[in-house]
C-alpha cells in the first residue's frame, strides 16, 4: 500500500547508477543511459501511454436508467487500435460503473475510487483515511478469513494495491481473467460489510508507523512536509497525512474509524471500473449482482473550509533552505496560481508552458544552464492541483558549481519566462505537439488492465466527460490567453524558493534568517525573506535564448506493407487451438564470425502498427573486469548520454528512443520508434556512441554527480541497501560501492 503523503517529484535526465528499488541487482550490470525523453509529459498520449488512447470514432456508453440521445460528451473516444468495448452504467444505489470488455485479455482487473482522502481526515486524527485503507483489506462478513482476498488473487496470477491521496482513495486488483467473478465478489465485500477486526487494529497502526519511519530518510518527503507545514493551518493540506503511533494510537481509534467510514464511504461518492474478457452484458450483470448492496448514505462531496489563501502571504517571497539527508543540491521554485487548472485540462496551459520550459533542445534554457555547468536537469510542471490549491513549479538539480549561482539560475528562468510570454506562445508549436500525441494514440498498444482500471476510475471520480475518459488529444483546445494568464502568476513576489543542499545549509546564516525544525520528519530548515534587490534582479529581463524549434523528425508516413485484418480475424490467427498465444518463432537472418541477427515479425494483418524495435548485445567482458573498468564504463555512458540528450532531443519528442548500457554479457543497445526515420536515427545515435565529443568541463560535473550518487547510497532505504547486498552475495564477482568509489577518484 502506498502512503498518504504525496511525493515531491524531481526528474533527473540520467539515472544515478547505484542500486535502487527498481534495479536491485545493479552491482555489476546497471550502467546505462537512455535518450527516451519525457518531453511531452504534460500532453495526453505520452504521459498516459497505458490508459487506452483515443479512437477515430466513438462507441456507445449509456446509463441503464435512461434512453436519452447521446452527445459526443457522453461517449468514450477510443483509438482505432483499441478493440475493447466500453460502457457505463449506474446501479440502483447510485454507484457509477465503467465496464470494459476485452475478449482476448489474459488478465482482468477492477478498481474502486472513493472521493475521500487525507484531506478528509478529522483534524485531531491525522492519517485516519490512510488507516482505513489498511483496515479495509482485513476480512469481511462474507469472507472473514483475514487473507482470503490476497490468497485468492495470488493463487490466480493476480495482485492488489491501494493508495490514499489528498482527495481520493483508490483500491484495485488484477487477476487471471478466468477468475474475475471470484475476485470481484471478494472485492465488493470490502465496500459492503468490512469487519474492521479489532484484533488487527494495533498491528495495522504499527504497520503505518513503520511505513512512516521508513520515509524519515526520504528527502523528497522531508522537503514536502516542510512546504506543507508553512501553508495555511486552517486548510487540510497543511496537516500530516500518513499517520503514525502518536496520531492513531488512541483508545477510541476503532470507533473513529467506523464513524469516518460511514461518513465518507458511500456509493454515490464512489466510481468503479471492471475490465474483463466477458461481454458487456455479462460484466453489467456481475456489477449489479455484486455491487448493488454497497450502501448509499447520500453524502455530499467533501468541502474543505478554510480562512484565507492556502499559500499565505507569509510563505510567498520566502527562501526555504533545507538541510537534506543526502548530499544533494536541488532547487524548487513554486508559485500559487490564481486560476483553477483542473477544469482547464483541455486548454492545458500548464502542459504547454511545462513543455517549453523543460525543452532540452540546443540553445534553450536547459541547454544554456548545462553549458554553464550549473545544472544537471530542469523540469517545469504543475506542483499541486485541486479545487482549492493550484501551484506551478520549476524543479532543478544543481551541480556543485551551480549551488553557488542560485540567483543567476533563477534570473535565467525568469528571463526565459518573459521571453516565452513575448515570443514563445505559438499555435504552430501547440498543433505540432497535439499531432504528435494524436499519432501516439492512433497507434497505441494495450496497456496493463490494472492501470486502465485505476486511472479510469479516478477520472470518473473527477467528473470528466466520458469523451475525455481516455484522454484523447483531439479534445485539446488552443487557448493562448490561458497560457499568458498562467505566466502572469509566476512573479518574484509570489514565489517560494526551496533550496536543499548540505553545503549551502552549512554556511553561516545571515539575518533576518530564522531557524526551524519540522515536526513530523525533524527536518532542519531556515526561512529568509527574498530581498528587494533580488526581486529587481529577477524582474523585467528578457532572454535571447532559443525557443523550441519546429521538429523535422515528426513521422508522416504510416503506410503498411499489407492491409490489416479486422479485429476479429486478427484474434483468430493470433491463438492456437488451446486458446493460448502462438507467437511466430524468430528467424535467424545472419550467423557468421562477427554477428548473429534474429528477426521476429508478426504479420501486419495481426499487428498493424508502423513501429520497429531493435535490441542488440555486443559481447565483451571489458565493462566489469575491475572496479576501474566499471567506473569508467559508467562515466562513458553518462558522458554519451549527456551529449545525446541534446543531440537526440527532437527525435525523442517525435517518438524515437535510444538506450545503451552494460550487462554481464557486455554492452547493450536498444532502439524503438516509428518505422519511418528509424535507420537515420539509429545511425546518428551510434555515430555519437562510437566517437562522442567528450567535453572536459561536463566530465567534471558528471563525475561529481556520480560520486554523490555513490555516497548517497548509504542514505537510501534499508531495503534498497539489503537488495544490493543480496545481489553481491549472489554474484561474487560484483564490486562493492567502496571499490567503485575508490576507482572513480583516479578516473580522468
Amino acid at each position: 500500500k502506498t502512503s498518504a503523503a504525496e511525493p515531491l517529484r524531481h526528474v533527473r535526465t540520467r539515472a544515478a547508477h547505484v542500486p535502487s528499488s527498481s534495479s536491485s541487482s545493479a552491482s555489476s550490470s546497471s550502467s546505462s543511459f537512455s535518450a527516451s525523453f519525457p518531453s511531452r509529459q504534460a500532453f495526453p498520449s505520452r504521459h498516459d501511454k497505458n490508459e487506452g488512447r483515443t479512437r477515430g470514432h466513438v462507441v456507445g456508453s449509456t446509463a441503464t436508467s435512461t434512453t436519452t440521445e447521446k452527445t459526443v460528451e457522453d461517449q468514450v473516444i477510443q483509438s482505432p487500435n483499441d478493440d475493447r468495448e466500453y460502457k457505463t452504467v449506474q446501479l440502483a444505489n447510485g454507484l457509477e460503473v465503467l465496464l470494459v470488455s476485452d475478449p482476448e485479455a489474459d488478465n482482468a482487473a477492477a478498481a474502486m475510487a472513493i472521493r475521500s482522502g487525507s484531506w478528509s481526515d478529522p483534524e485531531d486524527v491525522p492519517g485516519l483515511a490512510h488507516f482505513l485503507e489498511h483496515m479495509l483489506f482485513l476480512g469481511t462478513e462474507k469472507y472473514p478469513v483475514e487473507n482470503d482476498y490476497s490468497s485468492f488473487l495470488n493463487q490466480h496470477g493476480g495482485g492488489s494495491n491501494a493508495f490514499t491521496s489528498s482527495e481520493s482513495t483508490v483500491y484495485y486488483f488484477t487477476v487471471d481473467s478466468k477468475h474475475l467473478f471470484g475476485a470481484l465478489d471478494r472485492f465488493a465485500q470490502f465496500f459492503i460489510a468490512p469487519l474492521f477486526n479489532p484484533d488487527c487494529v494495533q498491528r495495522e497502526i504499527n504497520a503505518i508507523d513503520s511505513e512512516h519511519k521508513q520515509y524519515l530518510q526520504s528527502d523528497f518527503r522531508r522537503a514536502y512536509e516542510v512546504i506543507k507545514s508553512l501553508t495555511n493551518p486552517t486548510h487540510p493540506f497543511s496537516r500530516f497525512a500518513t499517520g503514525d503511533k502518536t496520531t492513531l494510537g488512541r483508545d477510541d481509534i476503532r470507533d473513529r474509524l467506523l464513524e469516518f467510514h460511514k461518513q465518507r464511504y458511500s456509493a454515490n461518492q464512489m466510481r468503479l471500473t471492471i475490465t474483463g474478457k466477458e461481454s458487456l452484458d455479462k460484466l453489467e450483470s456481475w456489477a449489479k449482482e455484486l455491487f448493488t448492496d454497497v450502501p448509499n448514505n447520500n453524502v455530499d462531496k467533501p468541502q474543505f473550509d478554510h480562512q484565507g489563501p492556502v499559500i499565505p502571504a507569509s510563505m510567498q517571497g520566502q527562501i526555504i533552505d533545507i538541510n537534506p539527508i543526502a548530499d544533494e543540491h536541488s532547487l524548487l521554485i513554486t508559485w500559487p496560481v490564481d486560476m483553477e487548472l483542473k477544469p482547464l485540462y483541455r486548454k492545458n496551459p500548464q502542459g504547454y508552458l511545462g513543455y517549453v520550459l523543460s525543452s532540452e533542445a540546443r540553445g534553450g534554457l536547459v541547454s544554456t544552464l548545462k553549458a554553464k555547468e550549473w545544472i544537471s536537469s530542469l523540469s517545469g510542471r504543475v506542483f499541486l492541483q485541486s479545487n482549492d490549491l493550484n501551484v506551478f513549479s520549476v524543479s532543478v538539480d544543481l551541480t556543485d558549481t551551480g549551488i553557488a549561482h542560485v540567483d543567476e539560475v533563477v534570473k535565467l528562468i525568469y528571463d526565459y519566462l518573459n521571453q516565452i510570454k513575448q515570443h514563445g506562445i505559438e499555435e504552430d508549436k501547440w498543433t505540432e505537439l497535439i499531432n504528435l500525441a494524436e499519432t501516439d494514440f492512433r497507434f497505441s498498444e494495450k496497456g496493463d488492465p490494472g492501470h486502465l482500471a485505476s486511472s479510469t476510475a479516478g477520472r470518473l471520480l473527477d467528473d470528466f466527460p466520458l469523451a475525455d475518459l481516455l484522454n484523447p488529444p483531439r479534445r485539446q483546445i488552443w487557448n493562448p490567453d490561458k497560457i499568458q494568464e498562467l505566466i502572469k502568476n509566476l512573479t518574484p513576489d509570489k514565489m517560494t524558493l526551496v533550496v536543499s543542499s548540505k553545503k549551502r545549509f552549512a554556511s553561516d546564516p545571515k539575518p533576518p534568517t530564522t531557524e526551524h525544525t519540522e515536526k513530523w520528519y525533524g527536518t532542519q530548515y531556515r526561512l529568509t525573506p527574498i530581498k528587494d534587490e533580488q526581486k529587481r534582479l529577477w524582474s523585467g529581463g528578457v532572454s535571447s535564448l532559443s525557443l523550441p524549434p519546429s521538429n523535422p523528425y515528426i513521422p508522416d508516413d504510416f503506410s503498411l506493407v499489407e492491409e490489416p485484418l479486422p479485429f476479429a480475424a486478427r484474434r483468430k490467427i493470433a491463438k492456437d487451438e488451446t486458446g493460448l498465444w502462438n507467437p511466430e518463432a524468430p528467424k535467424l537472418l545472419i550467423n557468421d564470425t562477427y554477428q548473429t541477427l534474429w528477426h521476429t515479425s508478426k504479420s501486419v494483418k495481426e499487428f498493424p502498427v508502423p513501429r520497429v524495435q531493435v535490441f542488440a548485445v555486443m559481447r565483451t567482458d571489458k565493462p566489469h573486469q575491475t572496479p576501474k573498468h566499471q567506473a569508467m564504463t559508467e562515466l562513458y555512458f553518462d558522458m554519451v548520454g549527456d551529449h545525446l540528450t541534446e543531440e537526440l532531443y527532437l527525435p525523442g519528442v517525435a517518438g524515437y528512443s535510444f538506450s545503451m548500457g552494460s550487462s554481464d554479457a557486455g554492452f547493450t543497445a536498444g532502439l524503438q520508434g516509428y518505422s519511418q526515420g528509424c535507420v537515420s536515427f539509429l545511425s546518428e545515435a551510434l555515430k555519437n556512441v562510437k566517437s562522442p565529443p567528450l567535453n572536459p568541463q561536463r566530465f567534471g560535473s558528471i563525475k561529481e554527480e556520480t560520486e554523490r550518487a555513490y555516497e548517497n547510497f548509504y542514505q537510501s532505504q534499508p531495503y534498497e541497501q539489503a537488495s544490493f547486498m543480496m545481489s553481491r552475495i549472489l554474484n561474487p564477482d560484483a564490486f562493492s560501492i567502496e571499490s567503485l568509489q575508490e576507482a572513480l577518484k583516479s578516473t580522468t
